[in-house]
């Protein structure tokens, strides 16, 4: 498959009788060298680092993390609260009244 752009013709012999478009092509063709010579780009030495970070961080923002994060607070926020209501409801003397015999 080749590309054809907007407005190319489509004859084979085409560029050797536009100059106008011959120009053109020697350009893109230039470009295209002159892109190749770069050869690869290099991968970042803290690449590895920077992907765990982020997975790690994408991690912790899961559902499941949220809610143990809920659950933790709700449990540091309330617990002291429910421990003082239940020290002083009178079931936990219920054990000092003597039992019948």
């Amino acid at each position: 498959m080749t590309f054809r752009a907007p407005g190319c013709s489509r004859s084979p012999g085409h560029l050797e009788k536009c100059a106008d478009c011959a120009r053109e092509f020697a350009g893109w063709q230039q470009s295209q060298a002159l892109v190749s010579t770069l050869g690869p780009a290099k991968v970042p030495e803290d690449l590895a680092l920077r992907l765990r970070v982020a997975i790690s961080q994408e991690s912790r923002n899961s559902a499941r993390e949220r809610l143990s994060r809920f659950h933790i607070r709700w449990e540091n926020t309330f617990q002291p609260f429910l421990l003082r209501a239940a020290a002083a409801s009178p079931a936990p003397y219920s054990w000092l009244e003597q039992q019948p015999c």
